[in-house]
């Protein structure tokens, strides 16, 4: 399953999601549109354009696993990227840190200008594509979705 996440990672790349929609998410993260690190702490805008970096990166492979991650990020974070919970979970995602830097350390190191790769938007939602099995599996997701909120 780590090496799965892995090859995944690596697979997909960047380029399949709209450039301008990459540039726009990760230059509004770093210039004012994650105003703290508490859910829902980031600007209408950048909610926006995290939800149009999840659209962009799942509608290709369904309505049905595009609205259960929409969901996830909505109930997660409120679609902030520089999301980090008491349960130390991070950004929009909420990818729990004690659960995944041993097998994926990478995530937590610094990544194009972010302190943590896992606060950059476009980054977050790459990994919760990968964990997601490519939008066929949630189960990652135990509180939000394991409880039924999202499906």
């Amino acid at each position: 399953s780590t090496e799965f996440l892995k090859r995944k990672l690596n697979k997909e790349k960047l380029r399949s999601l709209p450039e301008k929609l990459v540039r726009d998410a990760r230059w509004l993260a770093q210039h004012g549109g994650v105003t703290g690190t508490c859910s829902g702490c980031a600007t209408v805008r950048m909610k926006q354009l995290v939800k149009a970096l999840i659209v962009a990166r799942f509608a290709p492979v369904g309505v049905s696993a595009t609205q259960t991650v929409l969901c996830l990020a909505e109930n997660e974070s409120d679609f902030n990227p520089g999301a980090i919970s008491d349960t130390n979970d991070w950004g929009a995602g909420q990818i729990n840190r004690p659960s995944h830097e041993p097998d994926h350390p990478s995530w937590w190191r610094p990544h194009a200008g972010f302190k943590h790769a896992v606060l950059d938007p476009v980054y977050n939602v790459e990994i919760m594509f990968a964990m997601s099995k490519r939008g066929t599996s949630f189960t990652s997701w135990t509180g939000t979705y394991g409880l039924g909120m999202c499906h």
